[in-house]
């Protein structure tokens, strides 16, 4: 097996990048567009790439997600689209095309099973990106029904890993949460706000978990249908920032602005099928939580 990673300075693509064996080609935003076809199909073949992890995409929290959701959909489907012609025209076998959790519906019932996927709407603040998510989905299937080209669909949990997004406006729960918290721990802040409750509840993974689950998909051959990757445990918001500002040190107050939008109250996977086949997280949330804040802590200066 040789592998190419696509978006493999983000959070999905450097962990799966660290831990997989047999990476021969990384790909980032800074060496290739992955909207240019022509340009992937050469590079697929100069390096003779079997197997495509396609982790390029345009990702952001509740308040991108409600401010931008045509951008969402079209950015995101237009990657996948492109990725998707690119393994069709040189030679690779496989191709990785993560969908989300965001897409299920939002009154399917909890923990989500993949075959509720396409049962509803999804959460309205989501909508935009669950659209593309949905679309690469088909997509990949009609593909591997007319051209053979194996596409495998893993649905993760909601992320959180060392190399994140940490924008305050446009990045996931973990990281705004670690930014935000270190921030008022070097500023001395008597309080931070969070939106909404605090009440919803997010089942988290470590991204460096990730690269073990892929390969057993694909080692399976478990192509076409989607694919829960999950912890099967979720807690409420609340309870995760307490851990990070725990860890963080910090001693003042957290408080809760109810007037803004809580997202999806619960996001539950049921990844029954993947923990048959004997894959389960290897690291503790807490643990990853702590490590995660330590690296965004030690490096935020040089980064930011």
């Amino acid at each position: 097996m040789r592998v190419a990673v696509l978006g493999s300075r983000g959070l999905v693509g450097d962990a799966i990048a660290r831990r997989m064996d047999n990476v021969v080609l990384l790909l980032s935003r800074e060496v290739c567009d992955v909207n240019d076809s022509a340009r992937l199909i050469t590079l697929f073949r100069n390096e003779k790439v079997d197997t495509v992890i396609n982790c390029a995409a345009r990702v952001g929290g509740i308040q991108l997600n409600k401010n931008e959701p045509y951008t969402m959909y079209d950015t995101n489907t237009r990657i996948g689209n492109s990725v998707l012609a690119a393994c069709l025209k040189s030679g690779v076998t496989d191709l990785v095309q993560f969908c989300s959790n965001c897409a299920y519906p939002a009154r399917a019932i909890q923990p989500y099973k993949e075959i509720d996927l396409l049962m509803g709407e999804p959460v309205k603040t989501n909508k935009g990106y669950a659209a593309a998510k949905v679309a690469c989905l088909h997509a990949g299937q009609a593909a591997e029904e007319q051209f053979g080209l194996r596409v495998y669909h893993p649905i993760p949990c909601s992320l959180f890993g060392l190399r994140d997004n940490y924008d305050v406006s446009n990045s996931h729960f973990v990281a705004a949460v670690i930014r935000r918290i270190n921030n008022a721990v070097k500023q001395c802040h008597e309080t931070i706000t969070f939106w909404g409750t605090g009440t919803p509840r997010r089942e988290l993974l470590y991204a460096d978990e990730l690269s073990s689950a892929i390969s057993i998909m694909i080692e399976r051959r478990y192509s076409y249908h989607p694919l829960n990757i999950g912890t099967g445990i979720d807690t409420p918001i609340r309870d995760i920032i307490e851990v990070i500002a725990d860890h963080a040190g910090y001693r003042g107050r957290v408080l809760w602005d109810e007037t803004k939008p809580d997202g999806a109250y619960q996001k539950l996977l049921d990844s029954s099928l993947i923990n048959s086949w004997g894959w389960h997280p290897s690291e503790s949330m807490d643990d990853a939580l702590c490590k995660t804040y330590d690296f965004f802590s030690s490096s935020a200066d040089m980064r930011l």
